[in-house]
Order: C-alpha cells, then structure tokens, then sequence
C-alpha cells in the first residue's frame, strides 16, 4: 500500500499543476536562451563588419578586444547556463 502512494501514479491536482508550470517555466528558459544566442550572433556579425568592412573603408585602427568588452570586463557572465 505505501509503494503506491510513493510512486508518481498518484499525483495530487496541485502536484500536476507544478509540473506543468516548472515544464512551462523550462520552455520559457530555453526560448530566452535561444535568443540571446541569436543577439550574440548578431552582435559578433555587426563587430565583424564594424572592423573589417568600416574600419577599413575609412582608414580606421580596428578597436581593441579589451576595449571592445571594457564594460562586462571581459568576462562572459552566462558561461555556467
């Protein structure tokens, strides 16, 4: 009898609703997720024109890595995700 109620066959309506809002809540997380890769993408496309196709044309040094990320430090804060 106790297996029964251990098991995840009996759920409560309140235990199907959390798990329907943390699938929910991991959904959102990938969507956000994929569209910060795509704002990385294009903002490495818009930094690679920015020094090859600019730069060159207006006879300009290209900016420094360093400088270029000065303001996170040039530390990719989302590595862990």
């Amino acid at each position: 009898m106790f297996g029964l109620l251990t098991t995840d066959f009996l759920n409560t309506p309140k235990e199907l609703l959390l798990e329907r809002e943390l699938n929910n809540y991991e959904f959102q997380f990938e969507l956000l997720s994929q569209r910060l890769q795509q704002m990385e993408n294009v903002m490495g496309n818009i930094e690679n024109r920015d020094n090859e196709i600019y730069r060159t044309y207006f006879e300009a040094n290209p900016i420094p890595q360093e400088q270029r990320r000065a303001g996170f430090g040039g530390v990719n804060r989302y590595t862990r995700i």
